[in-house]
């Protein structure tokens, strides 16, 4: 989802490499699962980002059948 996010935001953003739309406008993503959740704690709640967008592209090319 990450991957296709940024790659949806080139149409607003045309003048810049997907790279740029990484760094300036992508943190990461946060995954809750509700049936995880617990009041009061973070159970359920997972954080995930990539270092940069060659690993976040190398992670997409290696789902791609």
């Amino acid at each position: 989802y990450s991957y296709c996010l940024i790659q949806w935001l080139r149409q607003f953003y045309p003048d810049k490499t997907p790279e740029q739309i990484f760094n300036q406008h992508f943190g990461g993503v946060y995954y809750v699962f509700v049936r995880g959740c617990n009041a009061g704690t973070g159970n359920g709640i997972y954080p995930h980002t990539w270092q940069n967008y060659k690993k976040l592209s190398d992670a997409f090319e290696s789902f791609k059948v």
